[in-house]
């Protein structure tokens, strides 16, 4: 049996290059440390600790700027 393994960082760093202008909200643990790991980024929304707030930041965040 193959067993296929993910590298997250990796992929997290492809994905914040190709982003453009995108905003990023990242929700706790792993996809917070691995946004933190590419740098710092004023695009780039990381939350400490605020478990189901993800949604509701990027919500926000989209009602806001609806043009993003």
């Amino acid at each position: 049996m193959i067993q296929a393994t993910l590298n997250r960082r990796a992929v997290m760093a492809q994905l914040l290059a190709q982003r453009g202008d995108a905003l990023v909200v990242t929700g706790l643990g792993s996809t917070t440390y691995d946004a933190l790991a590419m740098g710092d980024d004023p695009l780039v929304f990381t939350l400490w600790g605020g478990m189901g707030s993800a949604a509701m930041i990027g919500l926000g965040l989209a009602h806001a700027q609806p043009g993003r």
